[in-house]
């Protein structure tokens, strides 16, 4: 582990101590969710961030009870000229400052962008069947089989990324991180070149297609 790492986990871990204590001068106001997914979006120029931005206004909800999530609305990326096959929902919940709450949807067939990041996170399969190649720090990578009413926990810094083997039905996750405490305390993650080097090729592969 770099030693950016471990001060980004040091800093994380002071900055939950604090706000799980409560502290006083914290605002209770609601907290806007940016796209859970955007650390692992590279852009190349201004119009692509200012197209995720747009995006990410379109694809929040905020509240405190989602109803029917298994059944909700997602939004297209590539419809907002983002250049990522998944579909979106974001869950701005009330009072949160520790976790991002987010529907993913992977089109039939496809797969999501190889990535990692700093939070740890859990995803719960609603809807779908397919595998996840997965792969820790120090780890070799394994192949995780699942279906819906299975959970995946994701350390910090572990690549992921999840295909769909169904031919006919999209495959949906709920997904929940601790980026929202990163944002919150004002942490920047490590620059990451081989993270944006998937996130290239993919928007290349889908700029084609």
């Amino acid at each position: 582990m770099t030693d950016h790492y471990k001060t980004l986990i040091i800093a994380l871990a002071i900055g939950a101590v604090f706000l799980v204590a409560g502290n006083k001068s914290w605002s209770s106001g609601t907290v806007t969710v940016q796209a859970a997914g955007s650390q692992n979006l590279a852009f190349i120029d201004e119009a692509g961030e200012q197209a995720f931005e747009n995006f990410s206004k379109v694809a929040t909800l905020h509240g405190t009870l989602f109803k029917g999530i298994d059944k909700a609305k997602v939004f297209s990326k590539r419809e907002h000229k983002v250049w990522d096959v998944e579909s979106n929902l974001y869950l701005a919940g009330e009072g949160l400052h520790v976790f991002t709450v987010h529907v993913d949807e992977i089109p039939p067939g496809e797969h999501n962008v190889k990535h990692r990041g700093p939070s740890e996170s859990i995803k719960y399969v609603m809807s779908g069947r397919g595998y996840m190649l997965f792969q820790a720090l120090g780890e070799q990578e394994q192949r995780l089989e699942f279906e819906a009413g299975d959970l995946i926990t994701i350390p910090g810094y572990a690549w992921h990324y999840s295909f769909n083997t169904d031919p006919d039905h999209p495959l949906r996750f709920l997904a929940v991180t601790a980026k929202a405490l990163t944002v919150n305390l004002g942490i920047r993650r490590p620059p990451d070149p081989e993270n944006d080097q998937y996130a290239i090729e993919a928007r290349e592969r889908l700029m084609t297609k």
